[in-house]
């Protein structure tokens, strides 16, 4: 199609109309990569694209679209932990921002460069990104991101053992987070509540605060937030020695995690699953959860963690030998059996030199 008498040059509104495009494109681009996060398998091609996408607006001289595709391919760098690379993008992002008086983009970045600072363990970087964030973001009014970013200034907190500031944070987030009616805000906060609340020995508050959670974000669609509450409610009530209720959560947690394609939350749920059954003499029920912990694993590229070697044992020890590597044939393809029977053999074969 022809946007101007003159060839290789666009009218004006055509112009406009084609950096328009671009930018929602970049900007659903950007959500899908977000939403899906480790579980998004198209990220080398939605990097390609970005790339593309950044020559386009490179050729328009559009400074903001230059800035959200520096941000975008820092977050494909971050899912992959590629940190290094995710700093140098959220800087290129922040450079251009800045030129642009673009305060809430300028904000933006500067969480995500607090969230690169707290993984590779600078905290006190992690601190001064935030706090940079959260100030820009009250000036701009943008009370969305002030409680996103004050949630995650309390984790940094926590990590130093900082409590009483985390709880401080948490607690704006909180506010700010009912305020806006973001229930897995609220959600996370009232976990990150209970973890303190846990840490300290009150395990009577940190079960109310998990639930609390639990029963605001189930109802709003929060699958995640959810499935973490239920999985930290299984693991109080394990402790209090009260398994059936254990059971009941953590089963719970797996069908939510299995709904909604959590794949780490599902892991981490048939897994203590199949512990508690083999603590409650049913080898053969935990093995079963034990094979679906374990076969996500290798099907992973990663080992069995520990958790699920010692139940494997137990299971092996229970069954006998011929039952368990009857059972495991059949549940397991070829590859992931073999692999899970020659991990007991080891095993059994360490035992016993030890004994």
């Amino acid at each position: 199609m022809r946007v101007s008498s003159e060839a290789g040059t666009a009218s004006p509104g055509a112009e406009e109309t084609l950096r328009k495009g671009l930018q929602d494109l970049v900007w659903h681009l950007g959500r899908k990569v977000c939403r899906q996060g480790r579980g998004n398998d198209t990220l080398e091609r939605d990097g390609e694209l970005l790339r593309a996408f950044l020559r386009s607006f490179e050729v328009l001289g559009d400074v903001r679209g230059l800035a959200d595709c520096y941000y975008h391919l820092g977050n494909i760098a971050y899912i992959r932990s590629d940190l290094d690379a995710a700093a140098e993008q959220y800087r290129r992002c922040l450079t251009l921002l800045e030129q642009a008086g673009d305060r809430p983009g300028f904000a933006r970045a500067c969480h995500q460069l607090g969230m690169v600072a707290q993984k590779t363990g600078d905290h006190a970087g992690a601190v001064s990104w935030y706090c940079r964030s959260i100030e820009l973001s009250t000036a701009a009014r943008d009370a969305v991101a002030v409680a996103q970013t004050s949630h995650q200034l309390g984790n940094v907190f926590c990590l130093q053992g900082g409590f009483e500031d985390a709880r401080t944070c948490y607690g704006v987030s909180l506010e700010l987070s009912e305020l806006h009616g973001d229930a897995a805000g609220v959600a996370r906060s009232y976990y990150q509540l209970a973890l303190i609340a846990e840490a300290r020995g009150d395990e009577g508050m940190a079960g109310e605060l998990y639930e609390a959670g639990r029963s605001i974000a189930e109802p709003a669609g929060a699958a995640a937030e959810a499935v973490r509450c239920l999985q930290r409610l299984g693991r109080l009530a394990e402790r209090a020695g009260d398994r059936t209720t254990a059971l009941t959560c953590f089963k719970s947690a797996l069908a939510l995690a299995d709904e909604t394609a959590l794949e780490d939350q599902a892991v981490t749920a048939a897994s203590a699953i199949g512990a508690l059954y083999t603590q409650m003499g049913e080898a053969e029920q935990g093995l079963d959860y034990t094979l679906k912990s374990t076969g996500a694993r290798l099907a992973a590229g990663a080992p069995p963690n520990r958790t699920d070697a010692a139940n494997l044992r137990r299971q092996h020890g229970a069954l006998g030998p011929s039952r368990f590597r009857r059972l495991v044939s059949n549940r397991l393809h070829r590859e992931h059996a073999l692999a899970i029977l020659a991990l007991v053999a080891e095993s059994s074969a360490i035992a016993a030199g030890s004994g």
